[in-house]
């Protein structure tokens, strides 16, 4: 029987420049979790070297491009892209273009 057994540990991701997120990445397979979705504290704690929690539920991505493009998904329709100011900026931005 074959079984998948994740090592996840944790990593930092640039989204863009100044902006920098922990997630999870599994050793084994290389996928990355979005930490948003899930909570990473428990999938892989900071105080722990790897991790085999298999998660339930979760969103799986092959690359961190992936990942970015999600997380900016997240950005564009909740309260967590207001939060990290993106949705402010770009309001901001048409703004200024509306007005030249």
């Amino acid at each position: 029987m074959y079984q998948w057994r994740p090592k996840w540990i944790r990593v930092k991701i640039t989204l863009r420049p100044g902006e920098i997120i922990e997630t999870c990445k599994d050793e084994s397979t290389g996928l990355f979790i979005c930490p948003i979705c899930s909570d990473i504290n428990i999938i892989c704690p900071s105080d722990k070297k790897s991790s085999s929690v298999t998660p339930e539920k979760t969103v799986y991505f092959f690359s961190e491009e992936d990942l970015r493009n999600h997380i900016y998904a997240h950005s564009e329709s909740s309260e967590w892209g207001k939060s990290t100011g993106r949705i402010e900026e770009e309001e901001e931005e048409e703004e200024e273009d509306e007005e030249d």
